[in-house]
């Protein structure tokens, strides 16, 4: 009887201990995946992740199974009193790992995978996602809470990137644009999300939007190291608004791909103000194309420039946002989200004529006098 209250007390500590021990584990899980989120690096984990889920999980519940720790009562009877707390488990994985599978396939790229390539990886993604659903339904007999936490933070976390991305955009926040580009251009980076839009968390280009031009579902032609075999290459670019010349640079190298210049990141480039702390900026202009000068007035349609590779650029491309500062290197520089007005717009396999489109990752636009 004397030692009941020494054993009693190292318990609790024991159990204070190892509380203390799955919160922070649960700390450093998030804060690592916020880490990726900011380092433009959570796509690939999470990718990573789903993939990794499926033979770990079936090897923890084959394990759980010959131990005999596995609740089958959760299939027989799951709305049973004693299962409350299973269910509202299995509830919260499940949503965690469809909600991974759908943020995941909504960021994928198809214009870099061969179509057939593209069908597989969107089966494995969603049968990862179904598979381990359906393993959430054997669950152990112990629920705990910290092993919960991550699967919540988790689904909530998509949940509100879901929402943001495909929630309407009020046309009152917007600069209005026409397409500064003829025929059809693809977005490769855009949207109200980093895991859409690498622009997203820089302030300064949190708007952006990386326009490029297909041929045949592809960026390129031919050999992949000369700028010649990318469609967007030297294709005539327009000003997407009435207003005046405030800023050309035009001297710039168009840069080998594979090189970069990050000194200038925006490389050759146009500025056209359209109104009060409202700046058009279109960047990685190829060299010795511009054909407006400082202080000119535009209308909209009328030509500016030619898409190039000059700057911090990957490949030919035309980056495009409306900022509030007509120097992309001042230091207070935002970004306005922009609607495009009278276009064509092809989303997820549905083309529509919008009067006014927001655009993001994947999106197709054709401005619409093109499209009769």
């Amino acid at each position: 009887m004397t030692n009941a209250a020494p054993i009693i007390e190292t318990r609790k500590a024991s159990s204070v201990a190892g509380n203390v021990l799955r919160g922070l584990a649960v700390v450093l899980v998030v804060l690592l995946f916020a880490g990726l989120h900011y380092l433009g690096l959570l796509y690939n984990s999470l990718f990573l992740v789903l993939l990794v889920a499926v033979p770990c999980a079936s090897l923890v519940k084959a394990w759980s199974a010959i131990r005999r720790e596995l609740e089958l009562r959760l299939i027989r009877r799951p709305f049973a009193p004693e299962m409350r707390q299973h269910l509202l488990q299995c509830f919260n994985r499940c949503l965690f790992w469809l909600l991974l599978a759908l943020v995941l396939d909504l960021s994928m790229i198809p214009i870099q995978f061969e179509r057939d390539e593209y069908r597989v990886i969107r089966r494995t993604l969603g049968g990862a996602a179904v598979a381990l659903a359906v393993l959430e339904l054997f669950p152990r007999k112990r629920v705990s809470l910290w092993l919960n936490l991550p699967f919540a933070f988790g689904w909530l976390f998509f949940g509100t990137q879901l929402v943001r991305v495909l929630g309407p955009v009020s046309a009152d926040q917007c600069a209005v644009l026409s397409a500064p580009f003829r025929g059809e251009w693809y977005v490769f980076q855009g949207g109200r999300s980093a895991l859409l839009n690498h622009h997203y968390l820089i302030p300064a280009q949190r708007h952006a939007l990386d326009l490029c031009k297909l041929n045949d579902d592809r960026t390129s032609h031919g050999d992949a190291t000369k700028l010649e075999s990318y469609a967007a290459y030297g294709q005539e670019l327009f000003a997407p608004a009435d207003g005046k010349i405030v800023k050309v640079v035009n001297d710039r190298a168009d840069e080998a791909i594979g090189g970069s210049d990050e000194e200038n990141p925006v490389g050759n480039h146009v500025v056209i103000e359209i109104g009060a702390e409202k700046f058009v900026l279109l960047a990685h202009l190829m060299k010795a194309s511009v054909v407006v000068r400082e202080g000119d007035p535009v209308q909209h349609g009328d030509k500016l420039a030619r898409c190039g590779n000059s700057g911090n650029t990957s490949e030919p491309h035309l980056h495009l946002q409306v900022q509030n500062r007509a120097d992309f290197d001042a230091p207070d520089l935002r970004t306005y989200p922009m609607l495009f007005s009278k276009v064509r717009r092809t989303r997820l396999g549905r083309t529509e004529l919008l009067a006014l489109a927001d655009l993001r990752r994947n999106d197709r636009v054709v401005p619409a006098e093109e499209s009769k």
